[in-house]
């Protein structure tokens, strides 16, 4: 948990290609609870690898009657965890704003995904 403190505190701020749904910050200190140490880390540098590239990821489709297709996945903790963001160009750059990091399980990062971007959508 140390850990996950540490990086919201003082290195996701520096962070300057990537934004957050509002309820991401929630899914990280879920995991921070029912993941170890050294998949934590990897979540911690996987959002260090995509704040360096946006577009490391591959692009979502229609996927379990959930349409996607706007949303970009990466991978984590040998893809046990699915980081899923799309891709917005703001002020000149691209940046990743993420909308779910979650368990590939039942697939909870998608279902959170396509949960969150329906809200948005009303």
């Amino acid at each position: 948990m140390k850990t996950l403190l540490e990086f919201l505190t003082n290195e996701l701020p520096r962070f300057n290609n990537i934004s957050f749904h509002e309820e991401v910050e929630d899914n990280l200190f879920e995991l921070a609870i029912t993941v170890d140490e050294v998949c934590l880390s990897e979540i911690i540098d996987g959002l260090r690898k995509l704040n360096s590239n946006p577009n490391l990821g591959r692009n979502l489709e229609n996927k379990y009657g959930m349409n996607l297709t706007e949303f970009s996945k990466f991978y984590v903790c040998a893809a046990k965890i699915r980081i899923v963001y799309i891709k917005k160009h703001t002020e000149g750059k691209l940046i990743a704003e993420i909308w779910a990091i979650a368990p590939r399980k039942d697939f909870d990062a998608y279902i959170r995904t396509n949960s969150r971007y329906l809200t948005k959508k009303r």
